[in-house]
């Protein structure tokens, strides 16, 4: 007699009351029933008092005494003064910071002669920097009975008639076009352009600028300087003036307490020959 071993499946019981949730029928309820007006009104009452919480605060920064300009620090002006500087920004002191356009003023100030590089910032909630780096003056050319004062990048920063005591060098035989201050110097032969704004870059870190009396550019393969000894200095073409310049520095130094004569420099790779006046 064969044996049956597997047992008949035990049937289990849930109880689902275990598991009823009494209150999901409100829950579902509340979540989907429609809301009523006064629900909405509520909704929106409270969206609008956020709305005018952040209208108040905005307008307390624009109008209010948190973030008024007290201080505006000017740095590197020595030839312009502060109150040329303030008027061409248009920053006041008392206005509000949050609304100054300090892109505008570091544009408006940029226009000035002798401004090379500006940059206007808020440093605090009630201060404004701003910070200059001015051109240098290298040389001074004469055009129509008046002295045009030029930058080492060809800027013209000033046109007086007088010369007022300045020890620049006077570009001698350059002819200029138009000159308006505050634009680029335009030459009337384009041949001396390139070759005076190669001599304007290295007036401006030579050691002897104010050394030098004159520059004559009458014949561009025979530069010339005179010196305030009275000693005149034979550049040759304008090739490798950075070199023959530095040459320039050590030698004047040597030549000191002589007075005329003539230094050749318009070979560097030779030695300098310097010829004094015959008396």
């Amino acid at each position: 007699m064969e044996t049956n071993d597997k047992k008949n499946p035990t049937t289990e019981y849930v109880d689902l009351e275990e598991y009823y949730d009494e209150n999901a029928d409100k829950k579902y309820e509340d979540k989907y029933k429609p809301k009523s007006l006064y629900d909405k009104y509520t909704k929106n009452k409270n969206f609008f008092v956020y709305v005018c919480l952040i209208f108040a605060v905005c307008l307390a920064l624009l109008f209010g005494p948190f973030f008024r300009i007290t201080e505006i620090s000017i740095t590197g002006n020595s030839k312009l003064s502060r109150e040329e500087i303030l008027k061409a920004s248009n920053l006041i002191i008392g206005s509000n910071i949050i609304k100054a356009d300090v892109n505008g003023a570091s544009k408006n100030i940029a226009l000035l002669p002798f401004v090379d590089t500006v940059s206007v910032k808020r440093e605090s909630p009630s201060k404004i920097s701003i910070t200059i780096k001015e051109c240098t003056q290298v040389a001074v050319v004469k055009y129509l009975g008046n002295y045009v004062t030029v930058s080492s990048e060809g800027k013209i920063l000033e046109i007086n008639p007088k010369k007022d005591g300045k020890k620049l060098p006077e570009l001698l035989n350059v002819k200029l076009g138009k000159t308006d201050v505050g634009s680029q110097i335009v030459f009337a032969d384009e041949k001396q352009k390139d070759v005076v704004k190669q001599y304007l870059k290295s007036l401006d870190s030579t050691n002897v600028l104010t050394n030098i009396k004159t520059i004559d550019f009458s014949n561009l393969n025979d530069i010339k300087f005179v010196l305030d000894n009275d000693i005149l200095v034979k550049m040759g073409h304008a090739d490798k003036i950075s070199y023959k310049f530095a040459y320039l520095e050590k030698i004047y130094v040597e030549l000191k307490g002589q007075s005329g004569g003539v230094l050749d420099l318009t070979n560097p790779d030779k030695a300098a020959r310097y010829k004094a006046s015959e008396k």
